[in-house]
């Protein structure tokens, strides 16, 4: 999922992709997911995704997440097959703790049943940012889902994300949430 890096492509693509705009243009239709820059926190926090996504309606989101588990932002397409969500945790997050805080989010989510398949992790230098992040598959009511959590300080709080769909639409969404990812900027 990490790309190459030679110490200047995220410099270009932040003065490229100026940030005080809260959303760019979409890229031509070439039969992909298109990707747009959204303001998921203003001013802080940046993240391209599917143009399509909305915000979930809070009613809505109360019948998909228990209040205790409720993420502080919800994303989704029209058919919610896939949805992106940003929790702002109380913990503090060094940096440097990054690596350490994805492993405990890990093994909590072994421990909570059989039938987790860990895919792949690692770390990602996103603009302003250091992201740990983890893609597994999970049991789901309908078969298996595709989920990829990643973990990141944004002053100095831990904030967990997580994009999930269905393992049958695996195929559509991996680059694409590969991609969503990658393009964490984050103003500190």
């Amino acid at each position: 999922m990490a790309s190459k890096a030679y110490g200047d492509e995220l410099f270009i693509y932040a003065m490229a992709h100026g940030r005080e705009a809260s959303e760019k243009e979409p890229d031509a239709d070439d039969g992909k997911v298109q990707l747009i820059e959204r303001a998921v926190i203003d001013n802080a926090l940046y993240m391209d995704m599917p143009a399509d996504f909305k915000q979930m309606p809070l009613e809505k989101a109360k019948t998909e997440f228990s209040d205790a588990d409720m993420p502080d932002f919800i994303f989704t397409d029209e058919q919610e097959s896939a949805v992106l969500t940003f929790s702002l945790r109380g913990e503090e997050l060094e940096v440097e703790k990054t690596e350490d805080a994805l492993n405990a989010v890990i093994q909590g989510i072994q421990k909570t049943g059989p039938g987790f398949e860990i895919l792949e992790s690692g770390l990602v230098n996103a603009v302003g940012a250091r992201a740990a992040y983890f893609e597994f598959l999970s049991p789901a009511d309908d078969g298996k889902a595709y989920n990829l959590i990643f973990i990141f300080s944004l002053n100095r709080r831990l904030v967990l994300g997580s994009f999930n769909c269905l393992y049958a639409d695996i195929d559509k969404w991996r680059e694409e949430a590969a991609q969503m990812l990658n393009s964490i900027v984050v103003r500190q």
